[in-house]
């Protein structure tokens, strides 16, 4: 009678890892990629709440006015907020400074002009 073996063999395990190792490293970069999306959507609410305050001082005042003087409540640790006192274009700037680029998003920007147009350099703005 022959005995017969049970396990795995050395091939099939480095296959499952390597298989693993591949799925994890796409979701990975999936995951980062939708943490800063839900970041930058934190700025697009913000924005959005200045810009309204800005078209009705503006309706009122006839000029922009800095958005800290709106009586807005806008705290953020990821976003520094500044308004163009001349054009009324709000903008937010992603804290840490840094080089905007790959998966480094510091001083990258969003912007929203008094008018309903976003821009910005920041790869997940709105269009």
């Amino acid at each position: 009678m022959m005995k017969v073996e049970k396990g795995f063999t050395l091939m099939e395990i480095l296959i499952t890892t390597i298989i693993v190792a591949m799925l994890t490293a796409v979701l990975l970069s999936r995951y980062y990629g939708q943490q800063e999306r839900a970041i930058v959507a934190e700025a697009v609410t913000n924005l959005s709440a200045i810009r309204q305050g800005e078209v009705s001082y503006y309706l009122e005042n006839s000029a922009y006015v800095a958005y800290t003087s709106l009586d807005l409540d806008i705290t953020s640790t990821a976003f520094t907020y500044t308004v163009n006192s001349s054009t009324g274009t709000a903008t937010a700037t992603r804290a840490p400074a840094g080089a905007c680029s790959g998966t480094d998003y510091g001083s990258c920007t969003v912007t929203l002009t008094v008018d309903g147009v976003w821009g910005g350099t920041h790869p997940y703005k709105p269009t």
